[in-house]
């Protein structure tokens, strides 16, 4: 393919890509001629020197040595260029591996602290659980018993009064004596029923107890929910900055 012009093959011949086998056919005009004269690369490099074997020159030996070493001499300053970019890469990379040293460090640093809270967490949690589960044990326990008491309280005052009754239909006698005997009971009766507005009064303070175990249940679930998320949150960026790290490779 081609032509192309000396400055372009001697760019591609410093990149490396020429054998010295390779050939070329070279036109002394400025105009390509399809009938000039063919070379290999070790044939210029022979004619013309190995720095610069693309340029034909009228010019005697010593001021082609002169050009050779000029060249040389501008691949000397670029190399010295080179090696001082190289040192500014070299300490950008050592602050980025002191930089990434921190980070991962702190990234350890906050893991354990989530991993101990995250197990206490779960500690408590599970306490309060069985907590609750042993108060809701204990409360149907409770209203087994109070319910069993009333019932009982009031088939005992059932009974005592057809008792009482039945006394006053068979014996007429003593019908003013019962009465008295009834006004007595009806004062036991509202004394029952004094007691049981206790056990009531009590049965709603265990109830009202059961709620606010319950509200702190749920706010002990939404802390655990809210860690949660902040674990997942900074697994998120733990990925993104290993993706960074490899970035930063390629």
């Amino acid at each position: 393919s081609g032509p192309f012009d000396e400055n372009k093959v001697q760019s591609w011949y410093a990149a490396g890509f020429f054998s010295s086998d390779v050939r070329f056919q070279i036109s002394m005009n400025t105009s390509f001629d399809p009938d000039g004269q063919i070379f290999t690369l070790g044939e210029l490099v022979d004619v013309n020197g190995r720095i610069l074997p693309f340029y034909f020159s009228t010019n005697t030996r010593n001021d082609k040595k002169e050009e050779e070493g000029k060249a040389l001499q501008s691949l000397r300053v670029n190399s010295r260029a080179d090696k001082e970019t190289i040192a500014v890469l070299r300490n950008e990379l050592a602050s980025i591996t002191e930089s990434h040293s921190n980070v991962k460090s702190r990234l350890e640093l906050t893991e354990k602290e989530n991993a101990k809270n995250t197990m206490e967490m779960e500690n408590k949690m599970k306490e309060l659980k069985e907590k609750v589960k042993e108060d809701e044990k204990n409360q149907s326990a409770m209203r087994k018993e109070l319910v069993k008491e009333k019932n009982d309280l009031i088939a005992e005052n059932q009974k005592i009064l057809a008792d009482y009754e039945k006394i006053n239909e068979a014996n007429s006698l003593e019908k003013q004596e019962n009465q008295y005997t009834i006004a007595a009971l009806r004062t036991e009766l509202e004394s029952f029923a004094k007691a049981l507005g206790t056990l009531q009064y009590r049965f709603d303070a265990i109830l009202a107890e059961k709620q606010k175990v319950e509200t702190n249940s749920k706010k002990m679930e939404k802390k655990v929910d809210e860690l949660e998320k902040k674990l997942k949150d900074e697994e998120k960026e733990k990925r993104l900055y290993i993706m960074y790290r490899y970035w930063r490779r390629r």
